[in-house]
C-alpha cells in the first residue's frame, strides 16, 4: 500500500490522513527498457506539469483567545501527487521543507532537502531526489496554516519545519528525514 505521511516533530505523533493514496502499488521492475528523465531539469518540468497535490484535507481549528505563537497549526494540508514514473522505478523518500509563514499562514520561502532510496535497485537517485524536493516545494506552497497572534496582532513566523514520506508502506521504515538545521543555516533550495 502506498503510504504518504507528515511526521508531526513538535508533538511526536504523526499526522493521520484519512485522505491519502489507498491504491495497492508495487514498483514495476520492466521499466528498465523505459528511459526516466535524460536530466534534472526535464524531472523538474515533467513535476511542474503535474498537479501539485492529489486532495486537500481541511482541519477543522477552535480559535483560542490565548493561542501558543509556537507551534504553527495546519488549516489545510495538501496531500502531495507521488508519480507514477517514481512509484514504478521504487523510489521512496523522506524529506523535509522549511519554510517561513506570512502574516496570513501562507507558507513562502520554501526550501527543502531529501533522502531518496529506490528499493528496485535503480541509481538516478539525483533526479529523484531533485522531483522529491520539487514536489515538496509544491506541497508545501499549497498548505494553509492558522496565522500566529502576538498583542492581538497577526505576525509572521520564520524556520517553520515540516517533515512528510513518500513511501510504500512496507519501505517506510527503511526513510530517513534530512536534518533542517542545513537548510536553515544555507538557505536551501
Amino acid at each position: 500500500m502506498l503510504s504518504l505521511r507528515f511526521v508531526s516533530l513538535v508533538s511526536l505523533s504523526a499526522l493521520v490522513l484519512a485522505a491519502c493514496a489507498t491504491e495497492t502499488v508495487t514498483p514495476d521492475t520492466s521499466v528498465t527498457s523505459r528511459p526516466f528523465f535524460a536530466s534534472v531539469e526535464d524531472a523538474i518540468a515533467y513535476i511542474d506539469s503535474q498537479p501539485a497535490c492529489d486532495g486537500f484535507q481541511d482541519h477543522e481549528v477552535r480559535k483560542a483567545e490565548n493561542r501558543p505563537t509556537t507551534k504553527p497549526t495546519r488549516t489545510r494540508t495538501c496531500i502531495p501527487f507521488f508519480p507514477r514514473r517514481l512509484q514504478d522505478r521504487g523510489y521512496n523518500a523522506g524529506c523535509i521543507a522549511v519554510f517561513d509563514l506570512d502574516d496570513g499562514g501562507t507558507p513562502y520561502n520554501i526550501r527543502t532537502a531529501c533522502n531518496t532510496i529506490s528499493v528496485s535497485g535503480f541509481t538516478e537517485t539525483y533526479i529523484a531526489d531533485a522531483m522529491f524536493e520539487r514536489l515538496m516545494q509544491r506541497a508545501m506552497g499549497e498548505m494553509r496554516f492558522l496565522s500566529a497572534q502576538e498583542e492581538a496582532r497577526d505576525v509572521k513566523r520564520t524556520n517553520v519545519r515540516q517533515p512528510l514520506k513518500f513511501a510504500f508502506a512496507e519501505y517506510e521504515h527503511l526513510i530517513t528525514i534530512p536534518d533542517a538545521k542545513s537548510l536553515q543555516e544555507s538557505g536551501g533550495n
